[in-house]
């Protein structure tokens, strides 16, 4: 929508993404993107030139979003072998004329004011430029159009200081990319046969959530195999294999243990922001006993 508004009322080729609680620490960031944009030898397959997030000298109270290094820093750099990483969210200058497609992939709009070439000659307070804008940003104007649906009109979708923003976070993100990996255009259908190797790139991310299964399962199995006096272990000699079974399953669970201290520090010890709700820790330790129980009963 609010593209459709700023093609109505500006002629600007350039567009600023950039979330509000987000900035630069760099005056030339503007002039770093421009040389590139406006270089004749990358143009014609330049879509936008992105600046991903970089978090530096997070406090102690914020040991929950991390400095989201694989998202933001290695990915990337690998991506930028192929055809370049995906966009990121925020901190990136896009060329107008890519979300239209590339020219073999041209998709013309439904009105042309909405082109990327259109000139809008009228002061931007004038009544038919407002009146374009409201019709453009109408709840309903999707209707019988392309927008949101084509490739190449999807929609282009802080950090974090609390445990419950960064699970409400994660979820919509995880929603939103299995919605895409399960879609029509999956990275590994429709990916792969439109950009190859690219495809296998941005499945990465696609099929991320599905990462929720193995940690769920290492996160709780060890524990409760343990507190039965069951080995998940192969016994390779009686006695000795035994012994090394436990030993193994015991460090395996301390490790668990380990890499929870952030929530078991978010529920005794904070008394910031970050500190978990009552509720949700009585809630959380009651699931936990009834999985617990429940797995229990049915496995053991």
């Amino acid at each position: 929508m609010k593209l459709r508004v700023s093609a109505t009322m500006s002629n600007a080729p350039i567009v600023l993404t950039l979330d509000c609680d987000m900035y630069s620490n760099d005056p030339e960031t503007p002039l770093k993107a421009l040389c590139y944009i406006f270089n004749p030898n990358i143009r014609p397959n330049l879509a936008y030139v992105q600046f991903p997030q970089r978090f530096h000298r997070i406090k102690k109270n914020d040991i929950y979003a991390s400095k989201f290094k694989r998202l933001f820093e290695l990915n990337p750099i690998g991506l930028n072998g192929l055809r370049g990483p995906g966009y990121v969210g925020t901190g990136a200058f896009f060329c107008c004329q890519a979300f239209f497609g590339d020219p073999s992939t041209f998709i013309a709009p439904e009105i042309v004011e909405l082109s990327s070439n259109h000139v809008v000659e009228e002061p931007i307070k004038s009544p038919s430029i407002l009146s374009l804008a409201h019709r453009v940003a109408g709840c309903n104007y999707e209707n019988q159009t392309k927008w949101g649906s084509e490739p190449n009109t999807i929609y282009l979708c802080g950090c974090i200081n609390q445990p419950l923003d960064t699970l409400n976070q994660n979820k919509r993100w995880g929603i939103g990319l299995f919605e895409v990996a399960f879609s029509k255009y999956s990275p590994l259908t429709f990916g792969i046969r439109s950009m190859g190797l690219m495809g296998l790139g941005y499945s990465h991310s696609a099929f991320w959530p599905s990462l929720s299964i193995p940690i769920t399962v290492y996160g709780f199995l060890p524990q409760l195999a343990l507190l039965n006096g069951v080995t998940i272990f192969p016994k390779i000699i009686r006695g000795v294999g035994d012994m090394q079974g436990q030993f193994l399953q015991m460090l395996l669970s301390g490790f668990v243990v380990v890499n929870c201290w952030p929530i078991y520090e978010a529920i005794v010890l904070r008394t910031d922001k970050g500190k978990l709700p009552a509720k949700v820790t009585v809630i959380a330790a009651f699931l936990a006993w009834a999985l617990y129980y429940t797995a229990t009963s049915l496995i053991f």
